[in-house]
């Protein structure tokens, strides 16, 4: 069975309303988005620029679950 490629699990996380869940789902697709950068296949630039869309998403999302719990 393959993986989910980075950008359902980055999906996943954007849409996770469970507290509990939301850290797994970000965790896994920073995993998903580190995996897809360290394969030696080309990188188109479109797909380069959604990864870093992706990536400052995450953290945003990241940051505002931290604030939320006053760390």
């Amino acid at each position: 069975m393959s993986q989910p490629n980075w950008r359902e699990l980055y999906e996943a996380a954007l849409l996770e309303y469970n507290p509990t869940e939301l850290d797994k789902r970000i965790d896994a697709a920073h995993k998903a988005i580190h995996r897809r950068l360290t394969q030696d296949e080309y990188i188109s630039p479109e797909e380069r620029r959604k990864i870093d869309d992706a990536l400052s998403a995450l953290f945003r999302l990241t940051r505002e679950r931290n604030a939320g719990h006053g760390t």
